[in-house]
């Protein structure tokens, strides 16, 4: 815990197939509690999908869910509500930083990255724009509570469309409606 935020630090500073496990182990025990199962939700990120996290939370009960390529933006309850606000506020925090005197150079006068200390600071200040509401919204805009049919991707302009009618024949199908049978 540094400044209020627990931090992870791989050396490469890429999230890998380790660290991505020592998170989960510290994340989920907090969220899963009892026969309750866990749900991961996430992109296609090499980390993600490697074989070893995948054995890791098979063998902790934990379900995954990869969104597909190109998606996320439209199925990640981040990418939906919270993350832009985050990031606009954490670049503000970043901004600030490089226009201050706080910054250390090299010998060769390249800027150094600034303390963990400090980017743990931006971070903490710029999760409170994420507050429960928007969180929940985005969760709901996801389609992970509430109606599918007033999710982001179903109000979609382009995508929409499909996904409605998609949604559309599941429902017929799971009614017990069969095309061949009628």
């Amino acid at each position: 815990m540094i400044k209020g935020c627990y931090t992870f630090v791989q050396e490469k500073a890429w999230v890998d197939a380790e660290l991505l496990c020592r998170w989960i182990d510290f994340v989920l025990p907090k969220v899963v509690r009892g026969t309750n199962r866990g749900l991961l939700v996430w992109d296609a990120c090499r980390a993600h999908i490697s074989s070893s996290v995948k054995a890791y939370c098979r063998a902790a009960g934990i379900d995954m869910a990869v969104i597909p390529g190109g998606m996320t933006a439209y199925l990640q309850a981040g990418d939906i509500c919270f993350y832009k606000p985050f990031k606009d506020v954490l670049n503000c925090y970043i901004e600030g930083w490089k226009s201050s005197d706080l910054v250390e150079y090299t010998r060769k006068g390249n800027p150094r990255a600034p303390k963990k200390e400090v980017v743990n600071k931006w971070v903490q200040g710029s999760w409170k724009v994420a507050d429960v509401d928007l969180v929940m919204k985005g969760i709901r805009l996801a389609g992970y509570i509430g109606s599918l049919r007033e999710t982001y991707i179903a109000k979609h302009d382009i995508y929409g469309e499909n996904f409605l009618d998609a949604l559309n024949e599941r429902e017929r199908r799971s009614a017990g409606y069969h095309p061949r049978c009628h």
